[in-house]
């Protein structure tokens, strides 16, 4: 019971840290940067083991779900949006993509979707987070 009290507490404060949302001091309200967001398919931006990671998840998916990542990508770095938004629509639009495909595809699609979706409602909030701080700025009210 201990271990799983420690999991918890230790959980909360991970979740804690890695969700931390744009705050505007007072006075100030958030507002799109002038910067374009970047889109780059299925896969984080980033330089480490996650890059890896998107490849791979990237070459599994192929181009089918390209645009459906670049519009998550751009959901992501629109300022002001929330993350359970973007990620359901990034599952919204994939299951799209399944629907339009020949039978024996259909399940290999929509079993695709599902996993890389819930995977990136699971991981994706660093993600989330970096791409609203470089895209919101906070301007006087």
């Amino acid at each position: 019971m201990r271990k799983f009290i420690l999991f918890t507490i230790l959980y909360v404060c991970y979740i804690t840290l890695v969700n931390s949302e744009f705050v505007c001091p007072p006075g100030k309200k958030r507002a799109q940067s002038n910067k374009e967001i970047l889109v780059n398919g299925c896969g984080p931006n980033v330089t480490n083991f996650w890059t890896k990671v998107s490849h791979n998840i990237a070459t599994f998916l192929g181009k089918n779900f390209e645009s459906c990542c670049n519009k998550h990508d751009t959901c992501y770095g629109t300022c002001g949006n929330n993350k359970k938004t973007c990620d359901s629509e990034l599952k919204f639009c994939m299951k799209s993509v399944c629907r339009k495909k020949k039978f024996f595809n259909k399940a290999y699609c929509y079993s695709t979707s599902f996993t890389f979706s819930t995977f990136v409602e699971k991981v994706g909030s660093k993600f989330f987070d970096n791409s609203q701080n470089s895209n919101c700025i906070c301007i006087s009210n």
